[in-house]
């Protein structure tokens, strides 16, 4: 399920506030912060990366089922999307997805800061360890917009039409 360039530029924006959640075996959820959201495949495969040990539950559920949902909400104007996959594993991140999560965390803080947040509450916010990255590696699945409203839950590919 191939997701549009504009799509991809948007979820690639950096400027968004990321989570995502599977469960385990024992349907327990668990939610960890995302650190960044890029495409590969012509937008029919993503990656984004968490950060040990603060999702480590989140990385043991995914390794049972691998079933996941990553959404995002724009800082600014909270358009919200939602991604699924059923096929999700996690790797060790390297210096690549370091720069990423880099790059991601200072999108970030510039869109918090041009939507009226304090840098200081943005960064402790985004902070995180980039020693102990690991990267989630997915096919999508499902792609909905999740704004709040009407058009909540509709598929992106029909919501872009």
């Amino acid at each position: 399920m191939p997701l549009d360039r504009d799509t991809i530029r948007f979820l690639e924006c950096g400027e968004l506030a990321l989570y995502a959640a599977c469960a385990g075996a024992a349907l327990r959820p668990r939610v960890a912060r995302v650190y960044g959201c890029r495409f590969t495949s012509g937008g029919s495969r993503a990656a984004v990366w968490v950060t040990r040990p603060a999702a480590d539950r989140l990385l043991e559920a995914l390794a049972a089922t691998g079933r996941i949902a990553v959404v995002g909400s724009h800082i600014a104007t909270l358009e919200t999307f939602q991604l699924k996959a059923s096929d999700a594993r996690a790797i060790a991140g390297g210096p690549d997805d370091s720069e990423a999560v880099s790059a991601y965390r200072e999108a970030f803080v510039r869109t918090g800061i041009a939507a009226g947040y304090r840098e200081p509450l943005l960064r402790s916010v985004i902070d995180c360890d980039l020693g102990s990255i690991a990267r989630i590696e997915l096919t999508l699945a499902a792609a909905f917009m999740q704004t709040p409203g009407p058009a909540a839950g509709t598929p992106i590919a029909e919501a872009a039409r």
